[in-house]
């Protein structure tokens, strides 16, 4: 029997799995991590202490320029964490946690440069091998 439910996608900008830098501040700490995916609204990274839902965080990552714009966009944002989740690592099995962040304090331009960016990318995964 096939399942007849259809779920819609509630995002409104696309996501793309893509490795960032980032540094993530909060209650006097910066952690160093990677994203795991990126869109306009939020991202979605690894860090190795637990934050609970709802923090805040400073949030500061640079956008990688590609072959037709050689430089780096640093974007700086507020963001809140709504939805944490441990897992272990594949170093050692220590647990890490697995935090999405919802940017709830952006300026039009930074939102801007993380679209220009995500366009980008997915028009080069799209694009026909000639």
């Amino acid at each position: 029997m096939k399942n007849s439910l259809k779920f819609e996608e509630k995002r409104k900008s696309p996501r793309i799995d893509y490795a960032i830098p980032l540094d993530i501040s909060f209650g006097g700490d910066v952690l160093n991590s990677e994203t795991v995916n990126l869109s306009r609204a939020g991202l979605y990274c690894r860090v190795g202490v637990q934050i609970p839902l709802m923090t805040q965080l400073g949030v500061v990552f640079k956008l990688p320029g590609n072959d037709y714009d050689a430089r780096s966009q640093l974007v700086t944002c507020a963001g809140v964490v709504v939805r944490n989740e441990g897992v272990l690592s594949d170093s050692g099995g220590k647990e890490e946690y697995e935090i999405a962040v919802f940017f709830y304090d952006i300026d039009n331009e930074e939102e801007d440069k993380i679209d220009d960016f995500i366009k980008k990318h997915i028009e080069g995964v799209r694009a026909p091998v000639q």
